[in-house]
């Protein structure tokens, strides 16, 4: 584990294991069999990852509460810290769109193409 990592705050916002990054050029440059099977592979991945998402984070992150001490992240001397619910809910305000009025649809450049997840 990189010794950079000294202090995670679980603010329960969202942790990346069910992220998959694509390439739209290189993806429509396939053709539509190969793509349709690398879609297919996203969505089982991203499936896999969804019904083991506590048990990736407990063993082998060790971020959650219940983590062995010799888990993921905190094998490596990171220090956890959990936020009580109303220090997350002030997280969630400050981060929230009413908060930061840049980050709301309205404020996407024209011709900005938008991102989502794929789901079946």
């Amino acid at each position: 584990m990189a010794t950079v990592i000294g202090q995670i705050i679980d603010t329960d916002w969202m942790y990346n294991t069910d992220s998959i990054w694509l390439s739209s050029r290189w993806l429509d440059k396939l053709d539509e069999d190969l793509r349709e099977s690398v879609m297919e592979a996203a969505f089982e991945a991203q499936t896999y990852v969804y019904n083991t998402y506590e048990t990736i984070q407990r063993d082998t992150f060790g971020i959650m509460p219940d983590s062995a001490p010799d888990a993921g992240f905190l094998a490596a001397g990171t220090k956890m810290t959990f936020l009580t619910d109303e220090e997350r809910a002030a997280w969630k305000s400050a981060l929230s769109v009413e908060s930061n009025p840049c980050c709301s649809k309205r404020s996407i450049p024209t011709g900005a193409r938008p991102t989502s997840s794929f789901s079946r």
